[in-house]
């Protein structure tokens, strides 16, 4: 069976592999039972998966379902996953996107670039590691280094949206001079008036207010 096979048998389905209630998937199994490492023809593919539509999650779902079953993959293929999790807009689901990484043979190199991405992307790719900053806490993993990142960026910032998600990762920021919203509907509130940062959730983050 071909990757691009597998894929289409995988979207005909339309059923998500669930390791998380440790369910067996036939498919996928069977898989990498034929195909005990990914070629770097078929990561290319992957990756192809990954990006080829921002909103065709389906595709994205398959990726991810499949690494599931692979302790070690390619550089390109594990950082193209971690940007999907990190453009994933809901906190609980990204995970499915971190996990195949963090559990991987490519556990160190997948925590620096979290870290590097943190230190130097935008502001919303940013917010996107600190919501998959929870998801690391139920790894074995050292987080200590992405915390300091996140609260040394919270330092400097006024952005009430982006400590709003700072504090939700990493718990009290200890700023007493910045109050910041303890739950969504506050955070809402808060911003209520203010057009950048209305524009910000509405649009960018794609809240609805």
């Amino acid at each position: 069976m071909t990757t691009q096979e597998l894929y289409i048998k995988y979207i005909e389905r339309g059923q998500f592999n669930n390791p998380d209630y440790e369910r067996d998937d036939e498919l996928l199994s069977l898989f990498k039972i034929k195909h005990s490492t990914l070629s770097n023809e078929q990561e290319d593919q992957l990756i192809y998966y990954l990006m080829k539509d921002d909103q065709d999650w389906m595709s994205m779902y398959f990726v991810a379902d499949l690494l599931y079953f692979y302790s070690d993959f390619g550089l390109d293929l594990m950082e193209n996953m971690l940007q999907t999790g990190v453009n994933y807009s809901d906190p609980s689901f990204n995970r499915i996107f971190l996990r195949p990484c963090i559990r991987s043979k490519k556990r160190n190199a997948t925590m620096n670039w979290l870290i590097n991405k943190f230190k130097h992307g935008t502001l919303i790719e940013r917010i996107g590691i600190s919501k998959l900053y929870y998801w690391l806490g139920f790894e074995e993993v050292d987080i200590s280094q992405l915390k300091i990142e996140i609260y040394n960026k919270a330092k400097t910032s006024n952005n009430i949206i982006e400590l709003y998600f700072y504090k939700l990762a990493i718990g009290s920021l200890g700023f007493r001079f910045k109050p910041i919203p303890k739950d969504t509907d506050s955070l809402i509130k808060k911003v209520k008036g203010n057009t950048e940062y209305e524009k910000f959730l509405t649009e960018d983050l794609k809240w609805k207010m």
